[in-house]
């Protein structure tokens, strides 16, 4: 058994990843934004537009998993018609995905790069970075993937997901000590018992990968985006 996927399999196994974590994700970075951006709008003359924003953001995101051409459609007209509030990056982030699920991803890496490069919300550029990166995991284009992680995150809730992304792509590269490296020292960060657990399995298939093999038994190993 090939130890590693077929370009095929990377863009299957990215959409999937979109599909199932995307729209959860623009829900948590929603929240995000109203609790640390929402609050000023609604303390100023922005409040009716603010207000008329989150009612727009909600109904596009209502209609995602059901009416994509229409998801569009709304995310664009939310774009157009409120770009100072916090839902137009969350709008361009919903843009992207639908680009990803449909394999528009030169499309979705221009609005991707748009967001790293100027969004101002906390941990917006930061998701951005990593979603362009599967992207170009998934076109197998594995240098550019690493080009864009090797600038630590400036939210440290991010570090330990860029660093084992970072050790997928070496092991792309049939680099495995570069990937033990970053796995390892994704460990030492702030994690989470199930990216944990994830990780010690990758180090564990490199452990046995590492030594004289005799027959095809190499185990499977996931390297498909992590959420």
């Amino acid at each position: 058994m090939n130890a590693y996927n077929t370009e095929e399999q990377q863009v299957e196994e990215l959409k999937n990843w979109f599909k199932e974590n995307g729209t959860s994700l623009l829900f948590v970075a929603a929240v995000l934004l109203l609790g640390l951006s929402g609050w000023r709008y609604y303390q100023n003359s922005e409040e009716t537009k603010a207000q008329q924003a989150a009612t727009a953001y909600y109904q596009m995101m209502s209609v995602m998993q059901t009416d994509t051409e229409l998801a569009d459609a709304q995310a664009r007209a939310l774009i157009d018609q409120f770009p100072k509030t916090p839902y137009r990056d969350l709008a361009t982030l919903s843009l992207a995905k639908l680009a990803v699920e449909e394999e528009r991803f030169d499309e979705a890496k221009l609005h991707l790069q748009w967001l790293i490069e100027h969004s101002k919300q906390q941990a917006i550029p930061e998701l951005a970075r990593l979603r362009l990166t599967y992207v170009l995991m998934a076109e197998e284009d594995w240098q550019a993937a690493l080009a864009w992680l090797n600038e630590p995150p400036g939210d440290e809730g991010f570090a330990a997901l860029y660093l084992e992304t970072q050790g997928d792509i070496h092991l792309q590269l049939q680099q495995p000590e570069q990937a033990i490296s970053v796995y390892q020292q994704a460990l030492n960060k702030d994690i989470n018992p199930s990216a944990s657990q994830r990780i010690e399995r990758k180090l564990e298939y490199l452990g046995i990968a590492s030594e004289v093999v005799q027959d095809d038994n190499i185990p499977q190993i996931d390297i498909s985006p992590t959420p």
